[in-house]
Parts: C-alpha cells; structure tokens; sequence
C-alpha cells in the first residue's frame, strides 16, 4: 500500500519519514515517491494492507545498484488488539503492530524490467539477472538493516496485571 496511505499516525507518519531521511541520506540524489502504485481496479485487488511501500527513483541507471529506481516494501503484519494474544495485549510505539518485520527491495532498469530483489524473507539474498555491485550490495543490506531497527519489538502487557493496579 501507498506508505502515503499508511500515515494514519504520527507514530507511522515518523516511521516513514525516517525511512525517507535514511534513503536521503545514503542515495543524496534519489527522488522519493511516497504513492509508487497508481489506485485503480488492478492494483487494488493486489494491495496488500500491511505494506509499506514507497519507491526511489534515481536520476539515471545506477552503476552500483544497477537500476534506475527502486521499489522498497516494509511488511509489518498488523495484529487486531481486539482479538486476544494469550492472556495480554499488545503495547507499543507502533500501534496494534508485532515485530515480524520483512524488507524487501527491487531494482527496475529504465524499461521496468525487474533486475534484482533483496528480501529479509529470503534470508537476505539477493537474486536477478543483473545484481548490484558488491559496494550496491552492502549499500541495500545495511538500508535493510536500519529499517528493521526503527521497528522495536513491542511488550505483552497481561491484562491481569492491569486490572490488580
């Protein structure tokens, strides 16, 4: 889903933002475009409500990447506080979100041929008929391991124990 769309609280708004000021700051010449999918019938039957996704566009084809720009997609699977988590709720900075959090990045040449995808669920591989270079490579592994810092785990509260105060 558009991350624009996702910004429905200052906790997500932020998390976003810091997204984009991590990519800013590691690709200084990239353009952000926080809605990549255009909102009709097709991809609406294909959005998924739990992603993230924005994508970098980069100013030419990218001799370290690879790619002329780059959809990134942060899955982070929403948990319904209603339903109960064993005898608790879920607590935290980032609403009714638990901690399984996937990353995934694809690098399009300028046709928008996929030529590359990195994902976290892989078990952080990269696979594609043109892969980036290995400084491309280490670039996109430590985006995806900062990304996953600005998600913390978040604590089970028991119910029981709320009550008792």
């Amino acid at each position: 889903m558009n991350a624009v769309k996702k910004s429905t609280s200052i906790a997500i708004a932020s998390k976003i933002a810091a997204i984009a000021s991590l990519l800013r700051s590691q690709i200084p010449y990239a353009q952000i475009d926080f809605s990549p999918w255009v909102e009709n019938d097709l991809t609406l039957r294909f959005e998924d409500r739990h992603s993230i996704d924005l994508s970098v566009n980069l100013p030419r084809v990218s001799q370290k990447l690879q790619c002329r720009c780059m959809l990134l997609q942060v899955t982070v699977p929403y948990v319904d506080v209603a339903s109960p988590v064993s005898v608790g709720h879920l607590q935290g900075d980032f609403g009714g979100y638990e901690t399984a959090v996937e990353v995934e990045f694809s690098g399009y040449g300028f046709d928008g041929t996929q030529q590359w995808k990195f994902a976290t669920v892989n078990g952080g591989q990269f696979s594609g008929a043109t892969l980036p270079t290995s400084d491309g490579q280490q670039l996109i592994e430590e985006l995806v391991q900062r990304i996953l810092e600005l998600f913390p785990s978040l604590k089970i509260v028991e119910i029981e124990s709320r009550k008792a105060s």
